[in-house]
């Protein structure tokens, strides 16, 4: 079993350091139920809601919070039609923060993948253009 160097060591003690750092960040700055806007949560909208929703009845929205979120609900509508308007909200809502959280560990593992890679390489090319400059027996 071959040994680390010093330079190995080293090279991953630094990258320990930033996965701890990258870690930090991303647990601090990873998106929340309020990071999902409207236009995202649509798509999971049913037909027959959006109709409704889109009718002239009134231009009057009231907000709404539930489960942390505000949502806007038209003022005349029904208890019927707010719960399945609300719910099928809520599913849309963690549809979407379900792959904007996918999106994010990819880009907070690229953030901590790539750099190490790089200084890696950064590394073994300094110990390459040094060795290149040792005294060479003839």
């Amino acid at each position: 079993m071959n040994t680390l160097n010093g330079w190995t060591r080293l090279w991953g003690s630094m990258v320990f350091i930033y996965l701890m750092v990258v870690l930090g960040a991303a647990y601090m700055m990873q998106p929340t139920k309020n990071d999902v806007s409207l236009e995202e949560v649509l798509p999971y909208i049913s037909d027959g809601i959006l109709e409704k929703l889109a009718q002239p009845d009134g231009s009057v929205w009231r907000p709404m919070l539930v489960d942390g979120i505000k949502i806007s609900i038209p003022a005349m509508s029904d208890l019927a039609f707010e719960k399945s308007y609300t719910a099928e909200y809520l599913a849309g809502n963690e549809a979407v923060l379900s792959n904007k959280r996918l999106a994010f560990v990819a880009l907070a593992s690229a953030y901590w993948v790539l750099p190490s890679i790089l200084l890696l390489a950064v590394g073994h090319l300094a110990a390459w253009v040094r060795r290149g400059f040792a005294e060479q027996p003839h």
